[in-house]
């Protein structure tokens, strides 16, 4: 069972309610608050998560580029892909407005985002859901409790691609399944970012090196969701990079 944890003491369970990063009188047992307070005052952050604060507030039917990246239809072949590994249980970092959760009834699911709005969004549709406000550098969950990891379309935007990957390698357990997406056509970065520019096929080699160095082996895929898997990158809308931890 994946178990939440604290990103800076690791501790788990009851204790994370008083530990380096939660405070009990602000504890919320639905949505327990695990982001590095340090990293509050980070202006990268502080940035990423306003912004995704502003578009959850906002609602999807008044956020232009949702209806573009078509969530329900990711949200079904994602579900295929999980369905096809023998996932029973997932991570999702970066729900977002949580199509996923919409399609992936019968799952256990733990949703991670930095967004608060949308975790409360969340679960008000899905209780039995466990959620918790993180960040993707830095996951409330606990060392090799995940035996199957989601994110996608978030690979793109979050702050530190490769503190992301570290921490991917850190949660997941020995045999773990890795399902990660980057979209082409919709939510790229709005600043430079780190390494591994999934635009360039050297990037993709040394993502799927790095990502060998934590014991995962993956394969890249195109996705046009009007057309299904194509064979090349400027036929699709989506990148999925999905593998396994041998």
């Amino acid at each position: 069972m994946i178990e939440l944890a604290c990103p800076e003491c690791r501790k788990i369970g009851p204790g994370l309610r008083d530990c380096c990063v939660a405070y009990a009188e602000e504890w919320d047992k639905d949505i327990p608050d695990l982001v590095p307070h340090s990293l509050l005052h980070d202006a990268p952050y502080l940035f990423e998560i306003a912004r995704y604060e502003a578009i959850a507030q906002a609602g999807p039917e008044n956020y232009a580029g949702y209806a573009k990246s078509k969530p329900q239809e990711r949200a079904l072949v994602m579900r295929g892909l999980l369905e096809e590994a023998g996932a029973a249980e997932f991570a999702n970092v970066g729900p977002g407005f949580g199509a996923l959760e919409d399609a992936t009834g019968g799952f256990e699911r733990v949703a991670v985002d930095s967004c608060r709005c949308f975790l409360c969004r969340l679960k008000e549709r899905h209780p039995e859901v466990r959620c918790a406000r993180g960040l993707a550098e830095r996951l409330p969950l606990a060392t090799s409790s995940v035996p199957c990891l989601v994110a996608d379309s978030v690979f793109q935007s979050v702050v530190d691609r490769e503190r992301f990957l570290y921490e991917i390698g850190r949660v997941c357990a020995a045999d773990a399944k890795l399902f990660l997406t980057v979209a082409y056509d919709w939510n790229y970065p709005r600043r430079p970012q780190n390494g591994f520019n999934v635009d360039r096929p050297d990037e993709l080699e040394a993502l799927r090196r790095f990502l060998a160095e934590l014991g995962f082996a993956v394969d890249f895929r195109y996705l046009n969701l009007g057309e299904g898997w194509v064979g090349e990158k400027d036929e699709g809308q989506l990148l999925y990079v999905t593998g396994e931890r041998a």
